[in-house]
């Protein structure tokens, strides 16, 4: 029997499901809290002196996005606050180029336990900018969330963050965050709790967009693979839904993805001359140039929603592994469709995946008929 949803929010703070880890971090934070208390004092933060950021944030494209979100504010703000970002290979690819951050220190990517036996590298990483930042701002609420390479690096005065990934005792300044909102929503919390007044709106990935489509006719993408298989359509789903677009539109239909998610289309008949197949065949670039040029996008919970929904009409059938409410992708344009079943979210996908059963083809075609790219 399928247990309801619980918030991920637990009454102690944390965020964590798992016994052993949630025993774990509140046995640091009892060391570290005394650790504070007896050898390093805490300092107040004087927000009248604050002039050097550093945003600290990890995690995947989509979560560089969300940060992309922050960016007009963050350039308004650029006459009173220096900028700098520590971050993940998948978020510096995303915010590449922006404006908003005068410099991006990159690390490799540790996620969860990873995260935890790397920390002396990313603390080596931190060390290695050799500068003094007057806060340092964590954005992830998770247990990745950079607290203690912060703290154990000492390259800034005062560190604000989220206490629900543990690692609390490292915090100077503690935003309260909420899984009933947008990450972004989120975001905006601590930089507000450190003094900074910032607002998200939909990013604009213009700053590093390449127009390099060679594809002269109109066209639509569909984009279904994902490194979380769970939060895939199956493959017979995925037949309906090319159906859907064959029948109800006179676009090509491009598909992409990578080399290995191919299996994805294998009840698909795609000797249709209007379907054009790009898997495996684009650099990262001329991936999210020919998302940004298309007609309309139809995908899961992956990247490319988040990329098309900052500027086409975009279909997304997001599973119900995650709450919608934190992680959906922004934009005006964005449709996300959803099966709200008992144990949504869960955070922990199952095998029957009764989350992502679709009406695929009847929702496929309410949205062309929505958007005005159906020719019926």
């Amino acid at each position: 029997m399928r247990k309801e949803a619980v918030s991920v929010l637990r009454k102690d703070g944390l965020i964590q499901r798992k016994w052993p880890l949630i025993h774990i971090l509140k046995g640091i934070d009892i060391i570290g809290n005394l650790f504070r208390l007896i050898v390093k004092r805490r300092e107040p933060l004087q927000k009248a002196k604050i002039n050097k950021v550093l945003i600290v944030h990890f995690g995947g494209f989509g979560d560089g996005i969300f940060l992309l979100s922050l960016k007009e504010s963050l350039i308004k703000l650029g006459t009173m606050y220096q900028f700098d970002l520590f971050t993940n290979t998948d978020v510096a690819l995303a915010v590449k180029d922006s404006s908003a951050f005068k410099n991006v220190y990159v690390s490799e990517s540790f996620f969860k336990l990873q995260y935890i036996k790397n920390i002396s590298k990313i603390t080596s990483k931190l060390k290695q900018i050799n500068k003094k930042y007057d806060v340092a701002i964590a954005l992830r609420s998770g247990m990745d969330n950079g607290l203690l390479p912060l703290f154990l690096s000492g390259i800034t005065k005062s560190i604000a963050g989220f206490k629900t990934g543990g690692f609390g005792f490292c915090l100077d300044i503690i935003a309260e965050w909420s899984d009933e909102v947008h990450e972004t929503e989120n975001y905006c919390k601590v930089f507000e709790a450190a003094g900074i007044a910032v607002t998200a709106q939909t990013a604009d990935l213009n700053h590093n967009s390449v127009d390099n489509v060679t594809i002269h006719r109109p066209y639509s993408v569909v984009h279904m693979g994902s490194k979380e298989k769970f939060k895939m359509l199956n493959v017979q789903d995925v037949d309906n839904l090319l159906n859907a677009l064959l029948t109800q539109t006179s676009l090509d239909i491009l598909l992409t993805g990578l080399e290995s998610e191919r299996y994805i289309y294998s009840q698909c008949n795609l000797s249709n001359t209007r379907i054009i197949d790009l898997m495996g065949k684009q650099n990262f670039q001329e991936f999210k140039s020919t998302l940004l040029h298309a007609s309309g996008v139809v995908t899961i919970d992956t990247a490319a929603a988040h990329i098309a929904a900052t500027r086409v009409p975009t279909l997304v059938f997001f599973s119900g592994i995650v709450s919608h409410l934190e992680f959906q992708p922004l934009g005006e344009r964005v449709t996300v469709t959803r099966n709200p079943v008992i144990c949504a979210p869960c955070y922990k996908p199952c095998v029957e995946r009764e989350c992502m059963s679709f009406n695929v083809h009847k929702i496929t075609e309410k949205w062309l008929q929505d958007t005005g790219l159906s020719d019926k």
